[in-house]
């Protein structure tokens, strides 16, 4: 977030889409990967160390929310029943970023 804030001017936008965690809850959650837990994603734990693979933590709406918030942008999901790709994937999430000035 820290380098995204620094690529953009005032009122610039960034577009993020993420695995998102499916735990509920009203807290930011950020979910971690394994191959021992039943989560949305394994850990691919022999890949750790490559370059390239995705990270390991998969956030709930409220931690996009809160990261957003952290490094002053405003958050907007793009996600919902208009969106056909994350009618089919609802692992995955779309969020528009706001650089506040």
């Amino acid at each position: 977030m820290r380098r995204l804030r620094s690529l953009l001017v005032g009122g610039g936008v960034v577009y993020v889409e993420t695995q998102m965690s499916q735990i509920k809850s009203p807290l930011p959650v950020f979910e971690y990967a394994s191959d021992i837990y039943p989560t949305v994603a394994i850990q691919d734990k022999k890949n750790l160390a490559l370059v390239g693979i995705s990270n390991q933590l998969f956030p709930n709406e409220p931690a996009v929310r809160n990261l957003a918030h952290s490094y002053d942008f405003d958050c907007a999901s793009l996600s919902g029943p208009r969106n056909a790709y994350t009618q089919e994937t609802p692992y995955r999430q779309f969020f528009k970023l706001t650089k506040r000035d």
